[in-house]
């Protein structure tokens, strides 16, 4: 089965005029959003031109670039066939932010592509591989706007201004979240503009922003798709119209962009899947729903803080030798009640990679 790098091969020489943008092209662009452009792409306070894709291929520092990639080689890779394609040379960059701080707890990225076909593509990064942006991203079971949720809306209001396209809104994990989030909470003349919104894989929201009007009015453009065994997706509540994705891998690595297959050109629904490791983290989510947001506060706050003062920086890391020694300091800093205790132990369980949930 394909990926999205078998599908920049097979439909690179097709324009957005011969093939309409799709799902899959969405997918692309989002994984190119966790690139580095900092130092290749005009910032959003620059008032620079947009750049072409396949100009940058002359960039010098690729591996500054990826350096904070969760998928190194695949992203290099997807770089080199789609700026060398016909289909997404043309593509045009601009207005990159990037928003990082580790004492208020917010990472945020950004960045708009321009496409051939007239229509601008607004991409929210996911989390990337640092302990500060999982820490935030999992603020979101207790905090409600985080602060890169509030950050979303403001960049997007800020690009609209600048640009009159109809757009299109997209982000993989929390860049997914980032991308409802924002359309959801911009200026009412920027949301009529919003022809679709893609979240791949990334997490719900509270029952409070779901009552929203706004939201209402909004969730008939969102297209959410979700990895079978991946708890991100499944994490809080949605009301999107959701697609199961078939997966190369087990797991946690479903949540990889590079294991979803696409079948003629699209993302390809499942047809299996695990079912019983489905249900255990569907439970796990009505548990976190259910418990009171300081609880959930305390806990999590918990484990991250052990996570620092154990000197992991990368959630990677997690799963080699720091990983006991987290957990032993994880235990030691939380003083509440065993039910809890076990319920957010197995939510951080579930998110080490190549580890399995317990059950």
């Amino acid at each position: 089965m394909s990926n999205i790098l078998d599908y920049v091969r097979t439909y690179g020489n097709e324009t957005f005029t011969e093939r309409h943008f799709s799902s899959a092209d969405a997918l692309v662009l989002a994984q190119l959003s966790y690139m580095d452009w900092s130092e290749a792409v005009p910032g959003l306070k620059d008032e620079k031109d947009f750049i072409r894709l396949k100009d940058l291929l002359y960039f010098e520092d690729l591996e500054r670039m990826i350096r904070w990639s969760v998928s190194k080689t695949g992203n290099r890779e997807l770089f080199y066939q789609a700026a060398n394609s016909k289909r997404f040379g043309e593509v045009k960059l601009n207005y990159y932010l990037d928003i990082w701080n580790e004492d208020a707890n917010v990472q945020l990225s950004a960045l708009t592509f321009l496409l051939p076909c007239g229509r601008a593509c607004v991409t929210f990064r996911g989390t990337d591989e640092s302990i500060n942006g999982w820490k935030e991203s999992f603020s979101m079971v207790y905090r409600f706007p985080v602060p890169a949720q509030e950050y979303a809306a403001i960049y997007l209001n800020q690009v609209g201004k600048r640009i009159d396209n109809p757009l299109i809104v997209c982000g993989h994990s929390k860049g997914g979240n980032l991308a409802v989030y924002a359309s959801v909470c911009c200026d009412d003349n920027i949301r009529q503009r919003i022809r679709r919104i893609y979240n791949f894989d990334g997490p719900g929201f509270w029952e409070e922003f779901l009552a929203d009007e706004r939201y209402k009015e909004t969730v008939p453009k969102i297209r959410k798709y979700v990895a079978p065994e991946s708890f991100i997706g499944l994490l809080l509540k949605d009301e999107a119209t959701t697609f199961m994705v078939e997966c190369k891998s087990k797991g946690m690595q479903q949540h990889d962009p590079y294991q979803w297959e696409l079948f003629r050109g699209r993302l390809r629904r499942v047809s299996k899947y695990n079912c019983k490791r489905r249900q255990s983290g569907e439970g796990l989510n009505t548990r976190i729903l259910a418990a009171p947001k300081e609880k959930c506060r305390a806990v999590i706050d918990g484990f991250f803080d052990a996570a620092a003062d154990s000197g992991v920086q990368k959630l990677p890391e997690l799963n080699k030798e720091y990983t006991l020694e987290v957990l032993r300091r994880f235990r030691g800093n939380c003083k509440y009640d065993r039910e809890s205790l076990i319920v957010f132990a197995r939510l951080m369980l579930y998110m080490l990679p190549g580890r399995k949930i317990l059950r």
